[in-house]
């Protein structure tokens, strides 16, 4: 809810912006004889009476401006209304209520319960204790080492590490963190997201999938069907999975990569 506040202040900002760059007046038609005529219509402030002005056929950007404005004004009147709503719920709504319960809990009565939700500082400190075996699937190919101190298999990875570590006030990441999924007859299966992020002020997890050689056919064939795993498990790229490609003519884009993480960040 708040990210759609956002959103609608940001539009609404938008809008407000063209109303008051948007000509006087408003838009009248007309339809005589099958044909539309288009007017420009102005309060006279001397006589204080509308008054109409025919828009010729050279004036269209005119007759454009002034329909868009309308438009604008009525969507602006609805957004005001929905933030007020959203503002008025926010303010009501206790997100952190059923999180708290489990977090007042004392130690001993927290080990003998599966909680329905866990408050932030549960989920931090999860991240921070979980203690997992390194990816040993090809070792040699571990020599770029990232600003945060661990190996990685490539100069991409290196380059994507590198780019997480900046946005570490808000995010953190671990390096081919094991994941189980299920494959579709059921079997369990364990694989290596290049990065798994956790936002440090939500708690939520992303993963990072990074493509590096699209241009080789049985490794793009893999990737796919790795891909294809991970929307099963109803892990969606764009909402909970983030993937960049490359290939030899195409290397990685830099920025690519920082506004993907900006995303996740809202």
């Amino acid at each position: 809810m708040r990210k759609q506040v956002r959103d609608k202040e940001q539009l609404l900002r938008k809008i407000e912006k063209y109303i008051l760059a948007a000509p006087e007046g408003s838009l009248k038609f007309q339809q005589k004889n099958g044909k539309i005529y288009y007017y420009h219509q102005n309060k006279n402030i001397k006589t204080n009476r509308w008054e109409k002005t025919y828009i010729k056929k050279n004036q269209m950007n005119l007759a454009k401006s002034l329909a868009q404005k309308g438009y604008f004004l009525d969507v602006r009147s609805v957004l005001k209304e929905q933030l007020h709503l959203l503002h008025n719920f926010i303010g009501k709504y206790d997100e952190k209520g059923i999180d708290q319960i489990y977090s007042e809990l004392p130690e001993e009565r927290k080990i003998l319960i599966e909680p329905v939700s866990v408050g932030l500082k549960e989920k931090m400190d999860a991240w921070n204790s979980e203690i997992y075996e390194p990816y040993l699937a090809f070792p040699d190919n571990m020599i770029y080492e990232t600003e945060q101190g661990e190996m990685v298999r490539s100069k991409s990875e290196l380059i994507i590490a590198n780019v997480l570590y900046q946005y570490r006030n808000d995010i953190e990441y671990k390096y081919e963190r094991p994941l189980e999924l299920k494959t579709k007859d059921g079997n369990s299966i364990i694989v290596h997201p290049d990065f798994t992020i956790i936002n440090k002020h939500t708690g939520r997890i992303y993963y990072y999938e990074h493509a590096g050689r699209m241009d080789e056919p049985k490794y793009a064939s893999e990737f796919v069907k790795k891909m294809n795993m991970y929307l099963n498990n109803d892990i969606l790229q764009g909402r909970d999975l983030i993937v960049t490609y490359e290939t030899y003519s195409m290397p990685l884009d830099i920025s690519c990569v920082k506004k993907f993480v900006q995303s996740i960040l809202g």
